[in-house]
């Protein structure tokens, strides 16, 4: 069985720190640390070599060795390097002896040198930020950017790929956005529109329109069309365009209208936090008026 993927963690120990004052000047320990791991380390060993300033935070926070360690070197990651170990930390005492070229004194002659700390296993480290974001109500933005001059297809890909990871399928989808039947658009916008729709799989629509600006024609063309129960509310409250699932409670903003997708800009689409989606439906789903429904034709 194939030993689980970790990765070793080391503390700078500076209790003993001598600066070496090189040219007179005092040595920042970044830089000492850039010089030890560029060139001693590398020339011992293939093991690539990341400083990060970790402290607090997960997944050290409830890990008693490591609470209060404001520096830590995540040293190995044994997905890329299968160097064991015992031969890391042997590697880790032998550099200690070598003179760093660049300063002219080793770590020893310095006074410093890394401890071994601990070895964490690659999901207990993802588990421990997935909790601590969760705890803390935070959340991962992570953008889709749709690209300039897209096809009619792509730009149903695009948005339906994106609905479906907010479990789109077989739910109502709510649509807030003030121009979505605009005065003007394109010949295939009502395509758009409707391939969106079906690509999606929800089960019926709710659309929160702002009936000042936009187009009765296009509404009416939709209408005729789609092929699943649709609700159109008014309201005069709504800026930006949000798709949201509002059972699960998951939605995205799209960073430009349906009609402007695909063309001469780039386009992005962010997904909402629960508690933003908790305010749009309190403050404007419930809060606007219903002006026309259509039932399923199937």
């Amino acid at each position: 069985m194939k030993e689980e993927k970790k990765i070793i963690y080391f503390h700078l120990n500076t209790t003993n720190f001598i600066d070496p004052m090189v040219n007179g000047e005092k040595n920042n320990l970044g830089i000492i640390e850039c010089f030890f791991f560029n060139t001693v380390f590398s020339a011992l060993s293939n093991v690539k070599v990341y400083s990060n300033n970790w402290s607090e935070y997960p997944p050290f926070a409830n890990d008693d060795i490591l609470k209060g360690k404001k520096w830590l070197l995540c040293s190995l990651d044994d997905e890329s390097v299968e160097t064991p170990i015992e031969e890391i930390l042997e590697l880790m005492e032998t550099a200690h002896l070598i003179t760093i070229t660049d300063i002219g004194k080793s770590l020893k002659d310095m006074g410093i040198h890394y401890d071994y700390i601990t070895r964490i296993p690659n999901k207990e480290v993802d588990l421990a930020w997935k909790n601590y974001m969760a705890e803390n109500n935070y959340q991962y933005i992570e953008e889709a950017v749709g690209n300039k001059n897209m096809t009619l297809s792509e730009k149903i890909s695009f948005l339906s790929e994106e609905l479906l990871n907010i479990e789109s399928e077989g739910n109502q989808l709510t649509i807030f956005d003030p121009y979505l039947f605009p005065k003007k658009c394109d010949k295939d916008y009502i395509d758009l529109f409707l391939g969106i729709i079906r690509a999606a799989k929800v089960s019926s629509i709710k659309l929160i329109i702002d009936t000042r600006k936009c187009d009765i024609n296009s509404h009416k063309n939709i209408f005729e069309k789609v092929s699943i129960p649709m609700y159109v509310y008014d309201s005069e409250a709504i800026h930006d365009r949000w798709w949201i699932v509002e059972n699960v409670k998951k939605g995205i903003l799209c960073g430009t209208s349906l009609n402007g997708i695909g063309k001469d800009k780039l386009s992005t689409i962010t997904p909402l936090s629960k508690d933003d989606i908790e305010k749009i439906i309190n403050d404007i789903s419930n809060n606007c008026i219903l002006i026309s429904k259509t039932k399923s034709k199937l």
